[in-house]
């Protein structure tokens, strides 16, 4: 292509075409919207965090030693239910028996025979293991 033929129309007209494409760039700039930078975010206060965790560590403590209480006194309710079924002259030797007590110590404690003894060794066994 030979450039030497351009005269001073063309060279206008190519000026032109330039600025105007200058100020189309420049229009679609100002109409687009910028992205603002994100917000810093703001410092955290970790006071209230901290008196949360502190009360949360207190409720568990008390939870622990409410879950002690009610351990406790389930087993006085099973000491309560297992002499409430047993005859009363063997609510001493059923008491002795949970405790782990051999037959022979029960029947001589109780004035009972070891044969009486052995029985209430065995229903306290099953009572021990969930067995009514």
């Amino acid at each position: 292509m030979d450039f030497s033929a351009l005269g001073w129309r063309e060279a206008a007209f190519a000026a032109v075409v330039i600025l105007a494409l200058y100020v189309g760039f420049a229009l679609l700039r100002l109409i687009r919207p910028r992205h603002a930078p994100p917000p810093s975010p703001a410092p955290i206060d970790d006071a209230p965090l901290r008196g949360l965790q502190t009360e949360m560590l207190g409720v568990r403590a008390q939870l622990d030693s409410l879950q002690s209480a009610l351990d406790a006194l389930r087993g006085e309710v099973d000491q309560i239910r297992a002499a409430r079924a047993v005859s009363p002259q063997y609510n001493d030797a059923l008491a002795l028996a949970q405790k782990g007590m051999r037959p022979e110590d029960i029947a001589e404690t109780c004035g009972i025979s070891i044969g009486e003894a052995d029985l209430v060794c065995a229903l306290a066994r099953n009572r021990g293991e969930g067995k009514p």
